[in-house]
């Protein structure tokens, strides 16, 4: 027959014989069916025979799996365990292996029951592990041991869990019982524990953390690391992170600069950490956790820092809504930083970049946005306002942020809007001007911002201060020095002169030092420098300032 012939017969098949052809599949199956359960029937006869048929266990065991994979999980169970019975005392290879694969598969089958939200009776499988215990020991590169113990999905520090997390940790606590002779079962004990008083009480047990810590430095050998040790490397850093953001705070921060040390080695030189997503995206976090705890953060260092945790946040699925407080918490930092930030790098807009576009729409972002704004703009009472719509918590944590944004803008205000406009101006008016937030500008954080910007060249423009009656001078009109008649109607004693700041004589300016440096730069502008262990006056006038000064030394320490 040609092949179109063929093509037409098919085509023109009735409804009828599709029937037909269906009805010949189904009696396939169910003959396939008959068949695993003659071999069931063939396994009992085994059973009671001295002989076991290396088929028939293999046959039962591949029905356990089938059953498995079609989530029956009772029959799974009967027949596997059906397997282990009739296989029990032989000693032969076949019988030892096939024994060995069905108590993994019953534990296989538990854990995926757990996967699924299904907690199975502890009867069940607590047989099974020590039946698996005491024939073949702990071996602890089966995949099964990381099956049954797996964590929660998340992590530690996250507000919400999924509803069955606890009730399924104390299940696998309590499946471990007979498994803790075990060095490694002891160290997964830990990290589950460790889970179930984060999810019952919201602490830390610190002295397991202590135990995980060393096992950590006790075992780096400098190899690539095992599947266990970076879950526990995984687990201390959420300790850490889940201690700053319920607290604010960090106990052991020696502890905690160290740990960070070492994982970023591991990062470094092990594939195992580079490549786990949830390190990736912890670490920087942890770094820019430790930056922010320093009184003076590199600002710098740690708007990358965010900005690195905000990018790994995205890759493992979020974030979306910027409703966490860990999500509120990086996406804060790495504006404020960006904030302060701003004349350094070009005027970037980090509103622009798609990481934070994505959740435009939400209320902190628009919030953000409008602090942004104020910032740039100069409006600082409108920049405290918008700052304190912000959540508490996310202030409290960035509180260091906080404040440098206020002193950069003030600063920025001082000498960009007030001093160019200025001539003369009073420190209460100027404290009006500079004000942000509620608490008030005091006079003597007026006083230190136009002191510090002399000391760090930020001063845009030239000034002099009027403390007898409160007032700023701006301009250049105010660099004329004074005058000999001025100097000479001054009734300064020679000793008083000690202090003379540029009255007297010229002096250079003095820039990019540190406090230290300032002062005893100024101190050489003033009276003269040591050299070579004697001193080196300016004028024959410095060389008897400095012989007064020294006898005023020498009746005072009398």
């Amino acid at each position: 027959m040609s092949d179109d012939e063929e093509n037409y017969d098919d085509f023109m098949m009735s409804d009828d014989d599709g029937m037909v052809e269906m009805e010949d599949d189904d009696e396939d199956e169910e003959n396939i069916a008959g068949s695993g359960s003659q071999n069931g029937e063939s396994g009992n006869d085994i059973s009671d025979s001295s002989e076991i048929n290396r088929q028939s266990l293999e046959d039962l065991y591949e029905m356990g799996v089938y059953y498995g994979e079609e989530q029956d999980w009772i029959k799974a169970q009967t027949t596997l365990r059906k397997l282990v019975d009739i296989s029990e005392g032989d000693t032969d290879e076949d019988a030892v292996h096939w024994r060995h694969k069905s108590l993994l598969q019953i534990l296989h089958h538990w854990a995926l029951r757990m996967h699924y939200n299904d907690l199975p009776q502890l009867d069940e499988v607590i047989p099974a592990c020590k039946e698996l215990v005491r024939q073949f020991g702990i071996q602890n590169d089966d995949k099964i041991w990381s099956e049954i113990y797996t964590t929660p999905r998340g992590f530690l520090f996250d507000d919400e869990f999924e509803p069955l997390a606890l009730p399924r940790i104390e299940l696998q606590l309590k499946c471990m019982e007979p498994l803790l002779i075990d060095e490694t079962m002891q160290l997964r004990h830990n990290v589950l524990s460790i889970w179930q008083n984060r999810l019952k009480s919201n602490r830390i047990d610190e002295s397991r953390i202590n135990f995980l810590e060393s096992h950590c430095f006790n075992n780096d050998d400098g190899k690539e690391l095992d599947t266990l040790h970076v879950e526990i490397v995984n687990l201390i850093l959420q300790c850490y992170i889940h201690e700053f953001m319920s607290t604010g705070k960090i106990n052991s921060m020696a502890k905690f600069s160290q740990f960070l040390v070492k994982v970023e080695s591991h990062a470094n030189r092990s594939l195992a950490v580079s490549q786990t997503l949830g390190i990736m995206m912890q670490l920087p976090l942890a770094q820019a956790i430790e930056q922010v705890l320093q009184k003076s953060p590199d600002t710098k260092r740690l708007q990358q820092l965010f900005w690195s945790s905000l990018r790994q946040v995205e890759e493992i699925g979020g974030p979306q809504k910027f409703s966490s407080r860990l999500e509120e918490f990086i996406l804060c930092g790495f504006i404020f930083c960006s904030m302060i930030m701003y004349r350094e790098n070009g005027k970037v807009n980090p509103f622009d970049l798609e990481q934070v576009k994505v959740g435009r729409e939400m209320e902190i972002v628009q919030i953000l946005q409008d602090c942004y704004y104020n910032f740039v703009q100069l409006k600082l009472s409108q920049l405290g306002i918008s700052i304190n719509k912000l959540p508490i918590g996310v202030l409290t944590l960035l509180d260091v942020l906080v404040k440098e944004i206020y002193q950069v803008a003030q600063i920025t205000k001082l000498w960009e809007s007030v001093a160019p406009l200025f001539s003369c101006i009073s420190l209460r008016d100027l404290q009006k001007e500079l004000q942000v937030s509620q608490i008030p500008v005091t006079r003597d954080h007026i006083l230190t911002i136009l002191m510090t910007s002399i000391m760090k060249d930020r001063a845009a423009v030239h000034y002099k201060l009027d403390l007898k009656r409160d007032l700023v001078y701006f301009g250049n009109e105010n660099k004329v020095p004074l005058s000999l008649c001025a100097k000479q109607s001054l009734t300064l004693g020679e000793l008083e002169r000690s202090n003379d700041i540029g009255m007297w004589h010229s002096t250079r300016k003095i820039k990019h030092k540190d406090t230290n440096a300032f002062f005893q730069d100024l101190q050489k502008q003033r009276v003269g420098e040591y050299e070579g262990g004697s001193f080196q006056p300016r004028s024959s006038q410095d060389s008897l300032i400095h012989e007064l000064a020294l006898q005023a030394a020498r009746v005072w320490s009398s």
